[in-house]
């Protein structure tokens, strides 16, 4: 499903939130897991499309997870909305790394900074356990995207 498809605000483009729910089959529990991502350049785009997402989940009574390319790093207004409802795997997982996730098909080559894609979850029910950055390349040469993959090991509480 998808949750919406638009450009609004000062977006340069368009951009969508797709989600797909889990019903554990013994218990029928539900997991939702939700995958976006914000404009890259409209700083106005960014924060509101937080504000949209917090909404949604403020009425949202199972765990979920939210994965994408933010285009927003950890010190801005649009991490700090998104983090009043949900928590930043790489931050509470007692198994983390650090670093960038953007890294332009290997130009930007320094590893230091913070990433801007994330994994965040519903602060109930889900349980991080450890979260990594992969940095592996095609065939030890090319890379497979212009932004490194992340893995996030979760567990889910019923």
């Amino acid at each position: 499903s998808v949750l919406a498809k638009q450009k609004g605000w000062d977006a340069k483009n368009i951009r969508n939130c797709q989600y797909l729910q889990f019903v554990h089959k013994d218990s029928g529990a539900k997991f939702t897991l939700f995958n976006t991502h914000f404009d890259a350049y409209g700083k106005t785009a960014q924060y509101e499309s937080a504000v949209l997402v917090n909404s949604l989940f403020s009425n949202c009574e199972n765990p979920f997870l939210l994965c994408g390319d933010l285009n927003v790093q950890e010190y801005t207004a649009t991490y700090h909305k998104l983090a009043e409802t949900m928590l930043d795997c790489r931050k509470v997982a007692p198994e983390s790394d650090s670093g960038i996730t953007f890294h332009g098909w290997g130009r930007n080559s320094d590893n230091s900074g913070t990433p801007i894609d994330y994994c965040l979850t519903s602060s109930f029910g889900v349980e991080s356990e450890s979260y990594a950055i992969l940095r592996d390349r095609w065939n030890g040469e090319n890379f497979y995207s212009d932004h490194y993959a992340i893995r996030c090991v979760v567990n889910i509480l019923y």
